[in-house]
């Protein structure tokens, strides 16, 4: 069998017999092999790069930035002399000077001119927040003194003095609610033992003032003076005879008492005070070597607020008449609070309630 010449290049050749006499199948056909290539170019030799102006730096063009910048803000941006004239003041500075009662070439008040030579007395940018006509303003005061003029930016922001007004106003509402609340309370639990009428007011007082005393901050001794308000609540689930016996308690019936303030904790845990008040109200009867109860907690794993709020309610309750016994005066409370100092009782706590006695002659109003 003769070759034969394909379309594509390639040759077949003779099919050759197979076993048995039969003819083999032929080879398959090699792959396709480009034999040509089109190119198309195109000379650019001539073109020229596109070149572009450089960026205008000049100071002209900056200040021209700067003005535009101005312009578009939605803040006031003002420029003053020494004297408190007006020399530029850009749109949105409009009703501020309307309500300053000042104008473009025109002075401002003269509480202004008083912060503007201040301003450039010192050589150093201040901030005041200003009443304008009803609205209030955050001011910077800018000075420029090598050019002998301040640069003003004023920011309007009423509307979020206005919003922190009415978060403190809220604020205060709900703290009056609540110290309303707290004093029914107290009051709630005085009805069930007279005996100890104005004891929880009492001791508020001597606790707020022995942490001042001792330092403690404001804030803290706040959330003192409601905890110390009702750190008896718990005795309202207490039967009401074993508050005013007279006579000795049997063991059952003071570990009855005793749980009042596990009950008080029960009680006001779940009121979302922004202090520890549910721990302080627990906490009033722990002692210093862990003899207190219901945790047997000691020494620095009390807190402080509770230490001191177990110092007021000894001296008060000794002060005090009860149905078991006849009151035993301060001098005799001071005493009994010398002699628990830093075993039962905290000692710097202890010391500061003496020298408000015996120093400063406190004395607490009744309750």
């Amino acid at each position: 069998m003769e070759a034969v010449h394909t379309g594509s290049g390639s040759v077949e050749g003779p099919r050759l017999p197979g076993p048995g006499g039969t003819e083999a199948p032929a080879r398959p056909p090699p792959q396709q092999v480009v034999s040509a290539l089109l190119a198309a170019m195109e000379d650019i030799s001539a073109r020229k790069p596109e070149v572009r102006p450089p960026p205008d730096d000049s100071p002209q063009q900056k200040l021209r930035t700067l003005a535009r910048l101005a312009a578009e803000s939605p803040n006031a941006v003002l420029r003053l002399d020494t004297a408190g004239t007006v020399l530029y003041a850009n749109p949105a500075a409009a009703p501020f000077l309307a309500a300053s009662g000042a104008a473009e070439g025109r002075r401002v008040p003269a509480g202004w001119a008083a912060l503007i030579r201040e301003t450039c007395d010192f050589g150093i940018a201040r901030s005041e927040e200003i009443e304008v006509g009803g609205a209030f303003y955050d001011v910077t005061f800018a000075p420029v003194p090598e050019d002998g003029y301040v640069n003003v930016y004023a920011q309007d922001i009423t509307r979020r003095r206005r919003a922190e007004d009415a978060a403190r106003e809220a604020s205060r509402t709900l703290l009056r609610s609540l110290e309303q609340t707290i004093a029914m309370v107290a009051r709630a639990v005085e009805k069930r033992d007279p005996s100890t009428s104005g004891h929880q007011q009492r001791v508020a007082l001597i606790a707020v003032a022995i942490a001042a005393e001792m330092g403690l901050a404001p804030e803290r001794s706040e959330g003192l003076r409601l905890a110390a308000t009702i750190h008896d609540i718990g005795k309202l689930h207490t039967p009401a005879e074993l508050l005013i016996r007279p006579g000795k308690l049997m063991a059952l019936e003071l570990e009855l008492i005793r749980q009042h303030p596990v009950t008080g904790y029960e009680i006001v845990k779940d009121v979302d005070f922004p202090w520890p008040v549910a721990q302080m109200v627990l906490q009033h009867h722990e002692r210093m070597d862990g003899t207190g109860y219901p945790q047997g907690l000691e020494g620095e794993e009390i807190l402080l607020e509770a230490r001191i709020l177990a110092v007021a309610d000894v001296v008060d309750g000794l002060s005090m008449h009860r149905p078991y016994r006849p009151a035993l005066g301060v001098e005799a409370a001071l005493q009994e609070i010398e002699r628990m100092r830093g075993r039962w009782l905290d000692a710097q706590a202890v010391d500061a309630c003496l020298r408000l006695y015996r120093e400063r002659g406190f004395a607490p109003p009744p309750a």
